[in-house]
């Protein structure tokens, strides 16, 4: 799939933040993302939803089944994509990495050294090799 023009990103995300804003029905904003394909991933409470922008269809990304993705970010370019997983019984809170613009995810097996949820993950735009979670 072609890359969408860094004007056409920038114009979406726009229009995107508007909508969340708009529609905002409690206090947490939606975890939501663009990647540089033109791809919307949305954060779900049981995983992860990739939709093309650019016709009428949704998917599942399976390798964050059953998790709880609470944000989700991209690096300047939009390759990178990061999600903050919370915790739960069976698993700890992590921070998973895709570098195919959010087609599949890698979760490090080591836990995250924190003793509480991940609210938020952001990549620092002076250093994409930084990340803030």
């Amino acid at each position: 799939m072609k890359p969408l023009a860094s004007s056409n990103r920038e114009r979406i995300a726009r229009t995107l933040a508007w909508i969340v804003v708009s529609l905002r029905l409690s206090a947490a904003a939606p975890a939501i993302a663009l990647a540089r394909s033109g791809t919307l991933l949305v954060g779900l409470r049981d995983g992860l939803m990739a939709m093309d922008t650019r016709r009428c269809a949704a998917t599942r990304v399976l390798s964050l089944a059953n998790r709880h993705v609470v944000d989700l970010t991209t690096d300047p370019e939009g390759n990178v994509v990061l999600a903050a997983l919370d915790g739960s019984a069976s698993e700890p809170a992590a921070v998973a990495r895709s570098e195919d613009g959010g087609t599949g995810f890698s979760v490090p097996p080591t836990p995250l050294p924190v003793s509480g949820p991940i609210a938020t993950v952001e990549i620092a735009p002076s250093n994409p090799a930084r990340v803030y979670a």
